[in-house]
């Protein structure tokens, strides 16, 4: 099963300043995001006067990842604009995935150097944009805190094989090397010296 076929719901985590940017004017943003995308995007009622409101996007896996960027960059290029004060989204979006949709699909974490981030998400979500599409993995910058204050949780979700590619190209933008063997997908990998996953190993 590709990311085509496969039908999901995620919620994200918004800070409730942010929703008034997300829904636009007369809602003509969010339905924009529906109409470029195809997947379905609504907040939440339940939870309308809390700091952070949940906003669900339901589709095709790879239609919904494309609505999550989307809402990144509008929430990116309202920081650059001062809209939010220079919030970071990255930081401040929060994915979880309902529904498991294929036996092979995975959720794994990884801890990198919070001073490291920035090189693994790039300016304006370039660069983790570019690894979503080079693995196949879904990728999110957890707001759960890190295993010590100096580091960040990055949760990937996807196929081992995906999951490791992703790993690998993580990696790459921090500066270890993972000494990785995509093809064929058997790996044994660690983020020794940071609190990372250490001695797993993936086989698809």
């Amino acid at each position: 099963m590709d990311l085509h076929s496969l039908y999901v719901q995620s919620i994200i985590g918004i800070p409730g300043a942010s929703v008034d940017i997300i829904i636009g004017k007369g809602g003509e943003t969010i339905e924009k995001i529906q109409d470029e995308t195809g997947a379905k995007v609504q907040f939440m009622e339940d939870d309308r006067h809390s700091p952070v409101r949940n906003c669900a996007i339901i589709g095709y896996k790879h239609r919904v990842q494309k609505a999550i960027l989307m809402i990144y960059e509008i929430l990116q290029l309202s920081s650059f604009t001062g809209r939010q004060g220079g919030l970071s989204p990255a930081v401040l979006l929060q994915e979880t995935e309902k529904e498991i949709y294929h036996e092979n699909y995975q959720r794994e974490s990884m801890s990198v150097p919070a001073d490291k981030c920035g090189l693994v998400i790039g300016k304006g979500g370039r660069s983790i944009k570019n690894i979503i599409r080079q693995s196949g993995a879904h990728i999110n910058l957890s707001i759960e805190p890190g295993p010590s204050s100096n580091e960040k949780i990055f949760d990937i979700y996807g196929t081992p094989c995906q999951i490791q590619h992703a790993m690998v190209l993580i990696n790459e933008k921090v500066g270890v090397s993972m000494g990785s063997t995509i093809h064929g997908c058997t790996h044994q990998y660690g983020y020794n010296g940071y609190g990372g996953i250490q001695n797993v190993t993936l086989g698809c």
